[in-house]
């Protein structure tokens, strides 16, 4: 690769993120992930950095001309195209990981307890296979998404795919099933609602974007993506942290016949705070942020592979 100059050495406008549209806040968020993920600084990044990024995360080349638009654009630097010469490095999952196909078919949206889970991880992973980041997906409210006259979620309207499972409409409508049967705040209005579409499911298999009546109950929810314990209970009133996002893309993609990796750690992570979390002493805090911290490292390192992945099964 021919050497390249630097390309940022200032400090980055806040004027120029805050005035970013949502797309190219999203362009900006992966290269910010990016570059915590491989030890790098975005203000001090270099031309052959971008150059790395562009390889380790393909896209078309409309994309790419598109990212580095945007992430100049922050970094108040003239334009100046693609790098040349691109490398363009096709990154091949692993056999410990699932294909994005894969992984969304082997969730089960119909049983209870797990459907209530199964359903918010397939949005998440349908949001993810688009170019949504961990902070843009925890950050997001029932406020930003419609559903007519077409299903959009943070300015991004929703395609839809031939296969029920792999249709990213019918991965939001599930979930605002969900969203809509606890407006009461009862868990019995969830089992009896995956009771009543197991049934329909195998009566009359089709897609839930067309056929689910929803109501306006979930835009009551302060968060569209909440944490859910093991027993289907939601956790509506905070949203789902970035470990816990690290932790679900991590679950859903590893191999049930495959040993996790070290850096899978996170999945032991809960998705909301416990209780018991309150009776460490300073020491066994300390030690635990510590613990965390590392983590953290590692599982930004992993969620870009994981990235990688979502973004070649498109």
């Amino acid at each position: 690769m021919t050497l390249m100059t630097e390309w940022a050495t200032g400090t980055v406008g806040e004027r120029a993120i805050s005035a970013l549209s949502a797309t190219a806040r999203a362009d900006w968020d992966l290269f910010t992930d990016w570059c915590t993920a491989t030890g790098r600084t975005p203000i001090t990044s270099t031309w052959a950095d971008l150059s790395d990024f562009l390889a380790e995360i393909p896209a078309s080349t409309v994309i790419q001309q598109r990212r580095v638009r945007h992430i100049q654009t922050v970094l108040e630097q003239e334009p100046t195209g693609l790098p040349r010469p691109l490398v363009v490095a096709t990154a091949r999952p692993g056999p410990q990981w699932l294909t994005y196909p894969d992984a969304m078919t082997a969730l089960r949206h119909e049983w209870h307890p797990e459907g209530v889970a199964a359903r918010r991880d397939a949005l998440i992973l349908t949001l993810a296979a688009h170019g949504f980041t961990r902070n843009r997906i925890r950050r997001l409210r029932p406020q930003q998404t419609t559903t007519f006259p077409e299903p959009v979620v943070d300015s991004f309207s929703l395609p839809r795919h031939r296969d029920p499972v792999l249709c990213p409409r019918c991965a939001l409508t599930r979930w605002l099933a969900i969203l809509d049967a606890y407006r009461h705040r009862s868990g019995r209005d969830i089992e009896d609602l995956l009771t009543d579409a197991r049934t329909h499911s195998t009566l009359h298999p089709g897609h839930d974007c067309l056929t689910t009546d929803l109501t306006e109950g979930w835009r009551h929810a302060p968060w569209l993506i909440c944490p859910i314990d093991r027993h289907g209970a939601l956790t509506p009133d905070r949203p789902v942290t970035r470990r816990a996002l690290t932790a679900i893309l991590t679950r859903r993609f590893i191999r049930p016949d495959e040993k996790p990796p070290t850096a899978a750690e996170p999945v032991a992570i809960s998705e909301a705070s416990s209780p018991g979390d309150r009776r460490l002493d300073r020491r066994q805090r300390e030690e635990l942020d510590e613990l965390y911290a590392k983590i953290e490292a590692d599982a930004d390192a992993l969620n870009t592979r994981i990235e990688i992945l979502l973004l070649n099964a498109q």
